[in-house]
């Protein structure tokens, strides 16, 4: 054509025959591997192998389209510039520029005012220029990353020398965290993963407030390892207590095989003291072994209570620690466990705690004798203790015997022998020298007799399991230390009697109401135990349980628990009450509630109607936007507030604003 000029559609044959002639002045091996790309647009003119085409031009290669007002193609080298509302995609990028200069075989060009969209993920990288210098890397002088949309993003991570691996990982220099277009944090150095989970760097850095601490900067860092293996590092600065360093390590070495082992230290300024936790878990199951260890120390009994709110833990009055060995050979269970405990609530009584240090023993499964079945145990225990006033070696046998027969009305029976031998340390009372070493013996019996009955209505079917029975124990009368709960054994003469009632329907069981009672024949006082009746109840959207016992012989409630749930489609609400006759009434509801598409609310409520009043209340509303969430809650305790306000944007994780108020529970 030389420079003339065609238009029309009349070009879209005269352009394919074009472009695969020039094609054939390609080698046969590249030939065979790159295909012929298609090209269109209202005008076209072509100077050998090199199109200028103009006006709603499209190119397409492969998986990918490229769009622009003006293109300039050079069909041997593949060099493509072009300008005006480009538009670049594929099955995993959209690309928008001014202009762009780019190489459609390998994808390496220049891209100036440009912004690229990752589909997985919902990233958006926008810069003056960005650099594509891979398959998947691109680097900007300037440049920002968001997963907001609009021209103006509700926030947006800016930063110099910025450089990304689609899947692997996100570095920029000097990064600021703006929000709309308002830097609110900086950080010298910024190192994220992106599109992947299991990443080398850090990690959304967390930022809070509290009265007591002061400012809060939180950094972790993510290592990752190897497959198998990964690691976080933890960096906090409490300006008015100190700088606290954690480390978390995890492992999965073999199926069965798994653990995490976690390290955290921080010398506080406030009370001069160091505080220390060690968690560890470990797993091993291999065919007949299995081992297992959780191990959970603190160097302060206050440790959770002044650091709660960064290492999560449960308020128990204890914390333990165990571990266990065992295997099975052939019909009998051998193991070796330890455990140990810390008291939470004062470090003056942990001297006097009796640890599991460690246990040893065995058990034989149920075998079958020819009407009935045997289990037999052993175990061999050693207690020992700072300063409690016992302690000593504890040796176990057990052998327990059971038989049932009938099928309608059924007759079991159970009988339990039992021996502990005591090997106690020191001579003080009421272990004198004459008692140091001894043994005690039980017996358990127990016979129960039960049936059942049935009858099936027209929707409904009803089903009565009436069950009485007789337990009987004997305890050898001797002063015993209390190691556990293996102590707690008396003399005991009971007949117990249970009524259930269970209801279904096409959905299945629909009501469940259970009533016990018994009666002590040693018991002088009371021997007629509270009755007690406990029920379910599930229809559709409503859960109703519940539970009360009566006291015969004071002719009232002693105790009674309740809880209604409704389950709604936009949320779950649920109210109750406990009543004791010692401990009061108390009252709880909870909300969780999609109030709207964007807003969530939820609430939990204690209430103590014998003058505490409310124990703690807790009350949150959620809003979600499109590329970021924020998270407002209140929580209330006697003597102590807090508030937090967590702010998520997605894709990059959390930043925590954090205030409390109230007393400090610690102490040296």
């Amino acid at each position: 054509m030389g420079g003339g000029k065609v238009s029309g559609a009349r070009l879209m044959r005269a352009v394919a025959a074009m472009l695969a002639a020039a094609m054939l002045v390609l080698s046969p091996a590249v030939q065979a591997l790159e295909p012929v790309p298609y090209i269109d647009a209202k005008e076209i003119v072509q100077d050998g192998k090199v199109f200028e085409a103009e006006g709603d031009v499209v190119i397409q290669r492969d998986d990918g389209t490229l769009k622009a007002d003006r293109v300039r193609y050079d069909t041997e080298s593949d060099e493509a510039v072009a300008e005006g509302n480009v538009v670049i995609e594929d099955s995993e990028t959209r690309v928008t520029a001014r202009r762009v200069e780019m190489n459609m075989r390998t994808n390496i060009g220049v891209l100036y005012d440009s912004e690229v969209f990752f589909k997985e993920g919902g990233y958006r990288l926008l810069g003056p220029v960005i650099n594509k210098t891979g398959e998947d890397r691109y680097f900007l002088r300037v440049g920002s990353i968001t997963t907001c949309k609009g021209v103006v993003q509700d926030w947006c991570l800016k930063g110099r020398n910025v450089d990304v691996i689609v899947g692997d990982r996100l570095k920029a220099w000097h990064a600021t965290l703006n929000v709309r277009n308002v830097p609110v944090s900086y950080t010298p150095y910024y190192w994220a993963s992106l599109l992947n989970k299991r990443t080398t760097g850090f990690l959304q850095p967390k930022m809070g407030y509290s009265d007591k601490k002061g400012f809060i900067w939180r950094q972790p860092f993510f290592w990752a390892i190897s497959e198998n293996r990964d690691a976080t590092i933890l960096a906090d600065l409490y300006t008015s207590r100190g700088l606290g360093l954690g480390l978390e390590y995890r492992y999965i070495e073999a199926p069965g095989i798994a653990g995490s082992i976690n390290l955290y230290h921080i010398r506080d300024s406030k009370f001069s003291s160091d505080f220390r936790e060690l968690r560890a878990k470990h797993r091993h199951r291999q065919g007949a072994f299995k081992a297992f260890y959780d191990i959970n120390l603190v160097s302060r009994f206050d440790f959770y209570r002044q650091y709660e709110p960064y290492l999560p833990q449960s308020s128990y009055r204890f914390l333990q620690s165990q571990a266990e060995v065992s295997a099975w050979a052939g019909p009998a269970r051998f193991y070796v466990r330890g455990l140990y405990a810390q008291d939470l609530r004062d470090s003056t009584d942990e001297a006097l705690l009796i640890q599991k240090m460690p246990e040893a023993g065995a058990f034989l499964a149920p075998r079958r004798l020819g009407p009935v079945l045997l289990v037999a145990e052993a175990a061999v225990a050693d207690f020992v203790s700072k300063k409690a006033r016992t302690d000593g070696r504890r040796i176990d046998g057990a052998l327990t015997v059971s038989h049932s027969m009938g099928r309608g009305l059924v007759l079991s029976q159970i009988l339990g022998l039992k021996e502990r031998y005591y090997a106690l340390n020191g001579s003080t009372a009421p272990y004198g020298d004459a008692q140091r070493s001894f043994g005690v013996a039980t017996m358990d019996y127990r016979v129960e007799l039960r049936e059942s009955f049935g009858r099936k209505y027209k929707r409904v079917q009803h089903i009565v399991m009436p069950s009485l029975a007789y337990n009987y124990v004997w305890a050898e009368r001797k002063s015993a230390p209390t190691f556990d709960s293996k102590e707690f054994v008396s003399d005991l003469q009971r007949a117990e009697f249970k009524l259930v009632n269970r209801f279904y329907d096409y959905t299945g069981e629909f009501l469940t109401v259970r009533l016990t009672d018994s009666y002590d024949f040693n018991a002088v006082r009371k021997p007629l135990a509270p009755a007690a009746l406990d029920w379910r109840y599930k229809r559709g959207a409503w859960t109703l349980t519940g539970n009360l016992s009566y006291d015969w012989h004071e002719s009232w409630i002693s105790s009674s628990n309740s809880r209604v749930e409704l389950q709604m489609k936009r949320g779950k609400i649920s109210g109750g009450h406990s009543f004791g006759r010692s401990t009061g009434t108390t009252f709880n509801f909870e909300l969780n509630y999609q109030l709207t598409e964007a807003i969530a609310l939820n609430s939990d409520l204690w209430y103590d109607s014998g003058g505490e009043g409310i124990t703690r209340l807790k009350a949150g509303v959620q809003y979600n936007s499109q590329c970021w969430v924020m998270s407002l809650d209140y929580i209330e305790r006697p003597r102590e507030y807090q508030i937090y306000l967590t702010i998520t944007l997605k894709g990059f994780g959390d930043i925590l604003f954090e205030h409390s108020a109230g007393d400090d529970d610690g102490g040296v």
